[in-house]
């Protein structure tokens, strides 16, 4: 039997912590993919903080001028997106831990310099984790849902999000993967064996550097 399957999932996720420091961590995956059932899963053992590029648009007032485009199921400009996000990575409440950013730099082009801005207020991302989906799942959990949560999860909206991500963000994870960041987990499993997946694939990623 092989090391990683001698250890529980306590230890690798302590192991994890050790290799991450104040390490990020940032989650990709189409929408529906249950990427915040994620972050949340991976905070519980963690105790740090998440990071999410729809959120600080939510809530921002010098954002609110993004937030119409934003619900409609298109990216903000990088350029704005940008000065908008990356100074959230100084911020006092970071300091000393790792964090998880959830879906920061969905355009490709932008994975460099958020990765840059990240390790400048010393979070520098170590990993990077897909949710991977089919867009079938996609449109299956999407009439499951019987079309309720926020305003924007309409057709019409879903549909400009699908192409946002097939047109702007997968170049993006290709690229992560090129880099051999990318931990890729499947999505179609109930959402205690994705985080059982990715504490698997995160622990294997950790002991590679070594």
């Amino acid at each position: 039997m092989e090391k990683n399957e001698t250890l529980s999932t306590k230890e690798k996720q302590k192991a994890i912590l050790r290799w991450l420091g104040t390490g990020s961590i940032n989650v990709f995956g189409r929408p529906f993919a249950g990427k915040d059932v994620q972050c949340s899963l991976i905070n519980a053992w963690m105790g740090t903080e998440i990071i999410g590029g729809g959120d600080i648009i939510r809530t921002q007032e010098e954002a609110a001028h993004l937030r119409e485009s934003h619900d409609k199921g298109q990216l903000a400009p990088t350029d704005e997106f940008l000065a908008l996000v990356t100074r959230y990575f100084s911020r006092d409440e970071f300091d000393g831990k790792p964090i998880i950013l959830s879906s920061i730099g969905r355009w490709d082009g932008e994975q460099k310099p958020i990765c840059d801005a990240a390790a400048e207020a010393g979070h520098p991302t170590k990993a990077v984790i897909y949710i991977d989906i089919t867009e079938e799942t996609v449109l299956d959990r999407f009439e499951k849902s019987g079309n309720r949560g926020r305003g924007d999860d309409n057709t019409e909206v879903l549909a400009t999000r699908l192409n946002e991500f097939r047109e702007k963000t997968m170049p993006v994870i290709q690229d992560y993967e090129q880099r051999d960041m990318l931990v890729r987990v499947k999505g179609d499993q109930p959402p205690e064996q994705v985080q059982q997946e990715i504490v698997n694939k995160l622990y294997e990623l950790s002991q590679k550097s070594l």
